[in-house]
Order: C-alpha cells, then sequence, then structure tokens
C-alpha cells in the first residue's frame, strides 16, 4: 500500500512511523547524513521534505 504525501515537509516521527522505525532512528540518521533535512523552527526541529520521504520510501526508485 503506497502512503500518500500530501504535505511538504515531515517531522521526525512522522517519517518513523511511515519507515516503521523510531524517532530517535531517524533523528541519528539526519544526524550522520543519510537524510537530508532542515530545522526551520526556532526550537531547532527537523523537517524532512517530501522529496527525502519519497526517496527513502522508494529506495530502489533513487538508485536508477
Amino acid at each position: 500500500m503506497a502512503i500518500k504525501l500530501e504535505k511538504e515537509y515531515y517531522t521526525t516521527g512522522e517519517v518513523a512511523r511511515m519507515l516503521g522505525v523510531h524517532y530517535v532512528t531517524v533523528f541519528g540518521w539526519v544526524q550522520e547524513g543519510k537524510i537530508k533535512a532542515i530545522q526551520p523552527t526556532k526550537r531547532g526541529w527537523w523537517r524532512i521534505p517530501r522529496e527525502e520521504v519519497e526517496r527513502l520510501l522508494n529506495p530502489e526508485k533513487s538508485r536508477n
């Protein structure tokens, strides 16, 4: 079943739920540079762009 991505940016928690991992895992991947993310909020929360979430959900497409 495909996930419909409607938002421009997603939180680490939202991405974690989509991938079936803990949000701390996603945060670690951001810190390691495995996931591209930005920190647009004053509190410093990470936001992951829709294109990056699509890449994570469809790894076979990103290899081609």
